[in-house]
């Protein structure tokens, strides 16, 4: 049971966001107390790559007016094989960018970081930039974002490994604002935990006497994000743990994808089938079925077999139904991706085509759940699908790489022919 929080703050302001249980009594104090840390402390918004642009919280920073503000993407690791970073970073980061600039109404000048909690990637180089500035402006600085985007698993990253905070897939893991004392040590990052407390009371204690505190702060719920929807076994499935493996499907006119019983795209009207390439966990199955079919299985069998999320079909008909959203996009050549939408939580299509060829496609998604298109982040990604399966619209994952005694015979062959031996 979610406690919806719709207080008017300082400034006229109208937040919506959702807190699971442990926090519904905090309202329009808690909210006070963010808005003032916004504005007057170091801050850090941890961002997920995977729902990246949807998961910065822009309403919150624009109408915050907030000048201090780091941005942090992380799980970077999530990403699928092959991607020259630096073009990975440049992406990210223009999309941020433009994000904060036109829907924020901030400059371009906050800092922006691309890390990866898991692998460590980046991780030292934002830590470091965060001591500086702190010690700097001698405050503070606090860690906010939605709930799992890794912001308990960032600061883990480089603290000790009997203070590190307690992860997990379900929303509400971190109940209680946790404080970390950050330090170099040998050239290296380091943060040591120290007592939980409750930042309501303390927030305005901003000095901090010459010394670097991180706080990490529970994560909020917002109504756009599919885990409101969900319960922990269902998000635990959704959850890319490592590297997310591309599926790619050629569709048809009037064929649609199905994403567990969560999500589904089908093709409206295009000319030549289109490559539809699916990021999610390895832990869903896509299923491919007539358009006309799909509302069916949707109502039918959501919550069995290949359908799930949800789990249980009880758990059908507390889902809202599902709501229709269509696109247009124009294709780039069958190399290039022309657009990326992202299901929020759930899912991101990638759609590759003929170049200048027109696509209707339309997604559905359940009612309230964000569904947005943004540039792709991974633009080739249709280039790692492997060989076709059988006769079906499927393709391998991925190519199959050669293993040393593959590379090492096929190199012998190739010299063979062109040099046979003389008898």
């Amino acid at each position: 049971m979610l406690q919806f929080v719709n207080d008017a703050i300082t400034f006229g302001i109208t937040m919506k966001i959702y807190f699971p249980n442990p926090y519904q009594q905090w309202s329009t104090n808690y909210l006070h107390c963010v808005i003032y840390l916004l504005q007057h402390l170091g801050l850090a918004f941890v961002v997920d790559i995977f729902d990246f642009p949807n998961s910065i919280p822009t309403d919150l920073i624009r109408k915050a007016n907030i000048t201090n503000l780091m941005l942090v993407v992380n799980k970077l690791d999530t990403l699928s094989l092959g991607l020259r970073e630096g073009d990975v970073y440049r992406r990210l980061r223009g999309t941020a960018r433009r994000v904060l600039k036109h829907e924020c109404g901030l400059s371009t000048s906050h800092p922006i970081h691309v890390v990866s909690a898991k692998t460590n990637q980046g991780v030292q180089a934002f830590f470091s930039e965060v001591f500086e500035y702190c010690q700097k402006k001698n405050t503070q600085a606090y860690f906010f974002g939605y709930t799992n985007v890794g912001k308990s698993s960032l600061l883990n990253a480089i603290t000790l490994k009997d203070d590190q905070a307690t992860v997990c897939p379900s929303p509400g893991t971190t109940q209680d604002s946790l404080k970390f004392l950050l330090d170099r040590k040998r050239g290296k990052m380091v943060a040591h935990a120290s007592n939980a407390y409750n930042f309501e009371d303390e927030y305005l204690l901003a000095e901090t006497h010459g010394e670097v505190m991180l706080i990490d702060t529970p994560g909020a719920l917002y109504s756009g994000h599919i885990a409101s929807l969900l319960n922990t076994v269902e998000l635990k499935l959704l959850q890319p743990t490592k590297k997310i493996t591309p599926r790619t499907y050629s569709l048809k006119e009037d064929q649609a994808l199905m994403i567990g019983g969560l999500a589904w795209i089908q093709i409206d009207d295009v000319r030549r089938a289109p490559y539809v390439t699916v990021l999610a966990s390895p832990h869903i199955t896509p299923h491919i079925t007539n358009s006309s079919r799909a509302q069916e299985l949707s109502v039918m069998k959501r919550g069995s077999g290949v359908f799930q999320p949800p789990c249980g079909e009880d758990r059908m008909m507390e889902l809202p139904s599902m709501m229709k959203h269509e696109v247009v996009e124009v294709g780039r050549g069958w190399k290039t991706s022309a657009i990326e939408v992202v299901v929020t939580g759930v899912c991101v299509f990638s759609i590759t085509s003929e170049s200048d060829m027109q696509i209707k496609f339309s997604i559905f998604a359940p009612e309230g759940v964000e569904v947005c298109a943004r540039v792709p982040l991974e633009p080739n990604v249709v280039e790692q699908r492997g060989k076709r399966i059988g006769t079906s619209r499927a393709f391998e994952p991925s190519r199959k790489k050669k293993n040393a005694h593959e590379t090492f015979t096929s190199k012998k062959k190739m010299n063979t022919a062109l040099h046979p031996m003389k008898r």
